[in-house]
């Protein structure tokens, strides 16, 4: 795209580059935690580690409310409205779409904000993103979480099996909140509207594979 828009300005002239094929984007089955994993690691007992307390509570708040993680960190006492958190995703900004997206605050999210510096300007405190990726990996770990995922490696484009801890990231608490959401109510455009997904684009529709339990639901159906 950089190098179309230099010779687009003319800056550059030798368009060889367009003979170069890339493969395009593979996307695996999403992995996230089951609701029970997530209390597992709301209930952890931090308190000697505070800044692990304080990163697990902005990990487990975004599980609650599925937004990503750029928007979380710029989330302020002002996107709370009454029981709900109101925002409009950064993405949808950068794509023209201006659609507010209004998720009702849970019992356990309002304890998370309780414990939150209300006279802070942002909800969660900010510490070096590389560092609160790093917590999360330490803190899934520490919540005895260990089970096999399957991931593609980004070298070989193959799969392969890993704890999730060691996968674990920021993004996983916005799959945690679509994964669960799809296995209680299985509708698409409702979990859109709380996410601000576009509810056919690729990585909102592959969430629709991710449960085990819908497949038996299906199977169901048909035993007699």
């Amino acid at each position: 795209m950089f190098l179309n828009w230099a010779v687009n300005k003319g800056y550059l002239k030798d368009t060889s580059f367009r003979n170069v094929t890339a493969d395009q984007q593979i996307y695996g089955t999403p992995y996230y935690l089951t609701i029970e994993e997530r209390d597992k690691i709301l209930y952890l007992d931090l308190t000697d580690s505070p800044r692990l307390e304080r990163h697990r509570d902005k990990f487990i708040f975004q599980c609650l409310i599925g937004c990503r993680s750029n928007d979380l960190d710029l989330f302020t006492w002002d996107h709370i409205s009454g029981e709900f958190l109101e925002y409009i995703p950064h993405k949808n900004l950068l794509a023209g779409r201006t659609q507010t997206v209004r998720v009702p605050l849970c019992d356990k999210a309002i304890e998370i904000l309780e414990r939150q510096d209300p006279e802070s300007e942002y909800l969660f405190r900010h510490f070096c993103g590389d560092l609160y990726r790093q917590d999360i990996k330490k803190i899934v770990k520490l919540a005895g979480i260990e089970r096999k995922v399957t991931v593609i490696d980004p070298l070989t484009r193959k799969a392969v099996q890993k704890p999730l801890y060691v996968c674990a990231s920021s993004h996983l608490a916005r799959r945690t909140f679509i994964g669960n959401l799809y296995k209680k109510i299985k509708d698409p455009e409702l979990i859109a509207s709380l996410t601000g997904h576009v509810e056919k684009s690729m990585s909102f529709i592959r969430y629709r594979d991710i449960d085990d339990d819908i497949k038996r639901e299906v199977l169901n159906l048909i035993e007699g």
